[in-house]
């Protein structure tokens, strides 16, 4: 497998590579958000151009048949939107260490310090992105205008305003910290009761859409559905990758 170390804080690039260079999985190398973004979009970490992508992943050793692991330092958001990344760029063979960088440590999983020099870099190869699992503001106002074809979730904490039609599920309720999700039955839990809709064999009665501010807690609540109801959901789940960063500005 090859290890992606996902830390990045918000505007604070310089906080994320001091704690890569603090400790990190042994050869693991570091792929923060604004590598794999979209520079030209005004928009906070859209997604990336297969050519962006591809150099990237290229320059961290992945190559496109590559198991990757993802993980970041366990105060840090960013693991699930480097995997949504992924996904949404046609990798599917990507897992998220739950837990983070302290989970691996716990289980005696060793760390070393400084740059990596033991990962070579790759030809990534051919891109085939995924367009399924990204969900755009046209889709978003389809499913807040026709209420029975998606569920809207909005993961932000406690947020002013958010799209028409959302139900609330704060990323906080999905996860025990940062980087460690609950159990799977504890999920199905605390989404039917936020108003997920579940039929009686416990699993979604129609497609989801998450929302957040800019697409990282988003990606919290995406993953947090596929560790509840298993990877074949994303044929009914997406993202909005523009966000409210988007929404916001836009005369709807």
């Amino acid at each position: 497998a090859v290890f992606l170390d996902a830390t990045w804080y918000m505007g604070d690039s310089d906080r994320a590579r001091a704690a890569f260079l603090r400790a990190h999985v042994p050869g693991a190398s570091h792929v923060p958000l604004d590598a794999v973004s979209e520079d030209a979009s005004p928009l906070l970490v859209m997604l990336p151009t297969p050519e962006v992508f591809a150099s990237a992943m290229g320059c961290a050793g992945v190559s496109a048949g590559a198991h990757v692991v993802v993980y970041s330092h366990s105060d840090s958001l960013a693991a699930p939107r480097l995997w949504f990344v992924l996904r949404a760029m046609g990798h599917a063979n990507v897992s998220v260490m739950n837990g983070g960088l302290d989970a691996w440590r716990s289980v005696g999983g060793a760390v070393e310090e400084g740059p990596t020099h033991s990962r070579d870099k790759a030809e990534y190869g051919e891109v085939s992105p995924n367009p399924s699992i990204v969900a755009d503001w046209r889709r978003v106002l389809d499913a807040g205008s026709k209420p029975n074809s998606a569920t809207i979730i909005e993961t932000r904490g406690d947020p002013d305003e958010t799209v028409p039609g959302a139900v609330h599920v704060p990323w906080t309720s999905l996860a025990s910290g940062p980087s460690t999700l609950l159990p799977a039955e504890e999920l199905r839990t605390v989404l039917s009761a936020r108003g997920v809709a579940l039929g009686e064999d416990g699993e979604l009665t129609k497609p989801v859409i998450v929302t957040c501010g800019a697409c990282v807690s988003a990606c919290v609540g995406l993953i947090a559905i596929v560790h509840a109801f298993g990877p074949a959901v994303l044929n009914r789940a997406s993202a909005y990758d523009g966000a409210w960063c988007e929404w916001a500005s836009m005369d709807h």
